[in-house]
């Protein structure tokens, strides 16, 4: 097993079924065919893979090139199309997407290069970040509207389908889903707010509904669209891990950055000056103040969307009671939806 995985996240010893690279021989595997790539690339590999990230739903290895650093990225099953879709989004947005040396036949695993000099946010965010953060927000929001006619395309790759009319289902699919809601936890969704979860599905059925019909076009999201993701350059910020991503409403978008605001990463000004960018690249399609109130509609949809990539992530477990934090994390975004709950 990757010496880098955390034990408590293995149950007894075993490997996850649907997580490869707890598998034993993984790792000597991946890096065999990485470096064999990156030889065919005319890039070769100048000392052994070291792991970078190792969680239940990502791997990536980092990889000595000389003065440079290639990168294997593995995805589970549940995110199996992040390869294909990297690929795709490298070919019509090169300046926004990490360049991608191969992509495996078989596994879920793409190799990109490094993309060089950028500037990466990890200090608490001031107003000193605002015009960097729009500007690559503004260029989500172009890719956005270039997408919007490939949905068919990007739904054939096996990105999930989260357009306002797959959503009423899915919310009732996760209420029936209780394990998950966590409700024997302090902290989980108990019978009381599940009730009142039940009793919203009509209001939010007919909110699906009326933002489906308000003409904004369905297109790609990342769930996880955040500065976290993101490389800040001149010649074109990069936005990586495109695991989380599934077609939908636009509106869905900023469900990452209202999350991250509503503990404590962001500061609500910022916030605020994000979706006002955002929603001003969308006025081709409404007018600002039909925006602002298609904002609100689709605000309920756009947290569905991230407790469901939550769902799918936490049942990579083998035994999430181990690890109850991220059983937890399924209700902690779902209870999201109570305070618009009337």
């Amino acid at each position: 097993q990757p010496a880098g995985l955390v034990a408590d996240r293995i149950s007894g010893g075993a490997a996850l079924p649907e997580v490869p690279w707890t598998e034993p021989g993984w790792l000597a595997r991946a890096g065999a065919w990485a470096e064999a790539e990156l030889a065919r690339h005319g890039t070769p590999a100048t000392a052994e893979p070291e792991q970078l990230i190792v969680s239940p739903w990502a791997c990536t290895l980092r990889i000595p090139c000389g003065e440079t650093y290639a990168f294997l990225k593995a995805a589970p099953h549940p995110f199996h199309y992040e390869p294909d879709l990297t690929a795709l989004l490298h070919e019509r947005f090169p300046e926004h997407t990490v360049p991608l040396v191969a992509r495996h036949p078989d596994e879920h695993w793409m190799l990109s290069i490094d993309i060089g000099e950028a500037r990466v946010v990890e200090e608490d965010l001031t107003a000193e970040h605002l015009p960097i953060y729009r500007r690559a927000l503004s260029s989500y929001a172009r890719m956005q509207q270039r997408l919007a006619g490939d949905t068919a395309a990007l739904l054939a790759l096996g990105v999930p389908d989260r357009r306002p009319a797959a959503l009423p289902d899915l919310y009732d699919e996760i209420l029936d889903d209780t394990y998950w809601l966590a409700g024997d936890l302090e902290g989980g969704i108990g019978a009381d707010d599940r009730r009142r979860l039940r009793a919203y599905a009509p209001e939010f059925r007919a909110a699906c509904e009326e933002l489906a019909a308000a003409g904004l076009p369905d297109t790609l999201l990342n769930v996880d669209w955040w500065h976290g993701n993101l490389s800040f350059r001149d010649q074109g910020d990069v936005m990586f891990d495109w695991a989380e991503s599934v077609v939908g409403n636009p509106l869905y978008s900023l469900t990452t950055i209202d999350r991250v605001t509503e503990v404590g990463a962001m500061p609500e000004f910022f916030r605020d000056a994000l979706a006002g960018t955002y929603l001003q690249a969308w006025e081709e399609f409404a007018p600002a103040t039909e925006l602002l109130r298609l904002r609100e509609l689709a605000r309920p949809g756009a947290i569905l969307c991230r407790v469901q990539t939550w769902r799918q992530c936490v049942r990579l477990h083998a035994d999430a009671d181990r690890y109850a934090r991220d059983r937890l994390s399924v209700a902690a975004n779902l209870s999201r939806l109570l305070p618009l709950v009337k």
